[in-house]
């Protein structure tokens, strides 16, 4: 299972890949709201990064260095935007 998949959010799922030459992983969620969350795992350890995404004028907010639990409260604070 990838590290970037949250389970309490699995149905928001549209999209998950491995990418670039290091298999990164990405998930992308996108919520009822419209608004859409990219996770990053970060290379070599435990953290994620997210980018939370304006449904209405395609904004980016990045978040680096988040713990599990950080990223999990993240994409709860997206879903209910």
């Amino acid at each position: 299972m990838m590290k970037t998949i949250e389970n309490s959010y699995k149905e928001y799922i549209t999209v998950s890949r491995k990418i670039g030459i290091n298999d990164l992983e990405q998930t992308i969620y996108k919520f009822e709201n419209k608004y859409r969350a990219s996770v990053l795992e970060e290379l070599n350890s435990n953290l994620f990064t997210l980018i939370e995404i304006n449904p209405n004028n395609n904004e980016r907010h990045f978040f680096f260095q988040l713990t599990r639990a950080e990223l999990s409260a993240m994409l709860k604070t997206v879903k209910n935007k």
